[in-house]
């Protein structure tokens, strides 16, 4: 590895996710100038290449701009995600292990399942490998890996196969200036400290360590400076390292044919030192520059001795409810402005907006861009290229008095076949993304006001007649917030322009109104708000009790068991006997009054009941399973109470014993005891 760079987008991303090109252009700058190398010397790259519409032609021009690539170059460029895909975190060091490989042995390795180039890339310095093909003989094994974070961290390193001969003849000779800088007088000395331990270790090193520090790192604002012969004369100086002086920025100075004295008094007067041209890595377990950290912490609130307080339902439970805004007036207005009508038919049905605009353009939805005459255009509506044209079109014969109303979805009927969800996506969701697209390029000053028109897609007065109009909603927030474009949402009551024409202008050319959804319903503008939810203090639900008695649970160590159980022992004159497997009592307090029972010994049940001195009044069953067989014991009478762990709305569930129940048990129990022991005959029931 000969040169690294790496850094992060920062505040020049457009989103989280989207790639910058100039963060990525910085990254492949830096890791070419610190590998000596020049772009003519590049033979393979190694892409992050997702496969993205947005993220590889980003790529693709920052590399050519960093390399500065001829049209002519033809560099080979690939990417294992087309071989293994995309592994996350790992993708970077599997991309850099490909590369490895590829120098190693002197094979560009393929794109797999390569079809055609991405259009949006101009693949003029580049060529996509489809075929394993040998290493170019007339340059050297050069290679570089891209690796960009969906947060902005962009990283790009250079690799290249090791030739002794060429190193020791391109290597440039060294000076034994050795040169420190950081951020901080205790970032310098902990960063010599660093070195010095390396160097003391590894004294062999000091050749390279010595040209890495010259030429591999950036000139930072505190600095140090000495003249070191060797590495035992470095480890003297670092370990001391008594200057370190801050100088102001001061002219570069050329670092070639100067006495080594000379420049270290320059690099710490703050002259950044010109050393020659050539490789400058550093050795692969050399420490990294070292940083003076910093702690920094927030004011906390102290916490609440009461602990959290459950705020009143009205104060954060709202129900959304539509209410009159105004009355729906008519009448004729100044025609000044311009209206432009995306529509999926013809024209035709739009002529009552001439009485009240000056100029009316229909855009029907079509294949292609063609303008059909002076005022009508034929478009593909999911294109914003052809939107945009449109627009551009427009706004420069009507400045800024332009209403655009998007009618697409005014052709949905309601209908959930797979057909109307695709016509209800182009409406709704691809045509309405791609004018927001197409709008968020135009300047403010003369951006059209756009509506988005719908009807029966929200319950004003009535049910919603077309749900898929509802993808809508969307239009009303993502474009506001990636885009910064305001769009609106009109619902009408029909399909037919009679039932609203006469209405619908007095909404476009009020400019008093900026709901961002409103609806027209019996004659009146209707606007959507949020109301708080007012919850009823309902009075206490009866709790029924249980007859007082002895009350045998089935599985009675369990949750709901346990539950029921601390319920019937609130009342003295009960007695509770617990059938389970485990050994748990509902709680420390009524251990007195329960009797745990292992549910396998059947005979012990009998006995159980006879201490009580009564009959079970009540059998709860709360296990999943008919363990239960045990209830052929019970007294003549006695009620079953079912209740499921599994649903605990059975709870309350009151079954009687028929006859066929008791005898049904009384089955149960004969198999049970012979599954218990199968030598013993099985006693009778």
């Amino acid at each position: 590895m000969t040169g690294s760079g790496i850094n992060n987008d920062g505040s020049d991303k457009l989103s989280y996710s989207a790639p910058a090109l100039a963060g990525q252009r910085a990254a492949i700058r830096a890791a070419l100038h610190r590998s000596g190398r020049s772009g003519a010397d590049l033979g393979y790259v190694e892409a992050h290449g997702t496969g993205t519409r947005l993220g590889d032609p980003v790529e693709a021009a920052a590399l050519r701009q960093a390399y500065g690539l001829a049209d002519d170059a033809r560099v080979a460029l690939s990417s294992v995600k087309s071989q293994i895909g995309h592994l996350g975190a790992a993708a970077g060091v599997v991309g850099m292990v490909r590369a490895v490989l590829a120098v190693h042995h002197g094979i560009v390795p393929p794109t797999a399942d390569f079809d055609r180039l991405n259009p949006e890339i101009d693949d003029g310095p580049f060529r996509i490998p489809v075929e394993a093909e040998p290493w170019p003989q007339d340059g050297p094994r050069v290679a570089a890996v891209s690796s960009f974070g969906i947060g902005g961290t962009n990283a790009h390193l250079l690799l290249e196969h090791p030739d002794a001969a060429q190193v020791a003849h391109t290597a440039p000779e060294l000076v034994p200036c050795l040169v420190l800088s950081g951020s901080s007088e205790a970032a310098v000395r902990a960063d010599g400290r660093r070195i010095a331990a390396y160097l003391r270790a590894h004294p062999d090193t000091y050749p390279q360590v010595l040209r890495h520090l010259q030429a591999g790192r950036p000139a930072l604002g505190h600095r140090a400076a000495a003249v070191c012969p060797d590495a035992s004369s470095a480890v003297a100086w670092l370990d001391t390292l008594y200057d370190v002086t801050a100088p102001h920025p001061q002219p570069s100075l050329p670092a070639r044919d100067r006495d080594p004295h000379a420049l270290a008094e320059a690099w710490a007067a703050g002259h950044t030192l010109v050393w020659p041209e050539g490789p400058a890595s550093a050795p692969w377990d050399f420490p990294p520059p070292a940083f003076e950290t910093a702690e920094y912490d927030f004011p906390r609130t102290p916490p609440l001795s009461a602990g959290p307080r459950r705020l009143p339902a009205d104060q954060w439970l709202h129900q959304p409810q539509w209410t009159r805004l105004r009355r729906a007036r008519t009448g004729a207005h100044e025609p000044r402005r311009t209206a432009v009508v995306v529509t999926g038919a013809g024209g035709a049905p739009w002529r009552f907006l001439e009485r009240h605009y000056a100029r009316v353009v229909t855009v029907c939805a079509g294949k292609t861009f063609a303008r059909l005459d002076e005022d009508r255009y034929e478009v593909d509506p999911a294109d914003s290229g052809q939107l945009a044209a449109v627009l551009d079109q427009v706004t420069q014969a009507a400045g800024p008095g332009v209403d655009w109303l998007h009618a697409l979805p005014l052709a949905l009927d309601g209908s959930l076949d797979e057909h109307a969800l695709e016509t209800a996506q182009l409406a709704c969701l691809d045509s309405v993304a791609a004018l927001a697209r197409a709008l968020a390029d135009v300047p403010d000053a003369v951006r059209p006001r756009a509506w988005l028109l719908s009807h029966g897609a929200q319950p004003v007065t009535g049910p919603v007649r077309t749900p898929e109009a509802g993808l809508l909603a969307a239009a009303l927030e993502v474009p506001r917030q990636e885009l910064g474009v305001t769009l609106r949402w009109t619902d009408l009551p029909g399909p037919r322009p009679a039932d609203w024409a006469a209405h619908l202008p007095d909404l476009l050319l009020d400019e008093t109104l900026t709901e961002p959804a409103t609806a027209l319903r019996d004659g009146f503008w209707w606007r959507r708000t949020l109301q708080p939810v007012h919850v009823l203090n309902s009075p206490p639900r009866a709790v029924r009790s249980a007859a007082p008695g002895t009350h045998l649970v089935l599985g009675g160590t369990g949750g709901i068991g346990t539950t029921l159980a601390a319920r019937l022992l609130e009342h003295p004159g009960n007695t509770v006997v617990l059938v389970a497997r485990g050994t748990g009592t509902p709680s420390a307090e009524f251990k007195t009054v329960v009797l745990g029972v292992v549910a396998s010994l059947a005979t012990e049940l009998c006995r159980m009941l006879a201490i009580t001195g009564r009959s079970a009044v009540d059998v709860i069953a709360t296990a999943t399973s008919m363990a239960g067989a045990l209830l052929q014991m019970a007294a003549p009478g006695t009620r079953l109470r079912t209740l499921y762990e599994s649903r605990p709305e059975l709870a309350h569930a009151l079954v009687d014993v028929e006859p066929q129940l008791t005898r049904i048990l009384a089955a149960l129990l004969t198999g049970l005891r012979a599954a218990e022991a199968p030598t013993q005959p099985p006693a009778e029931a």
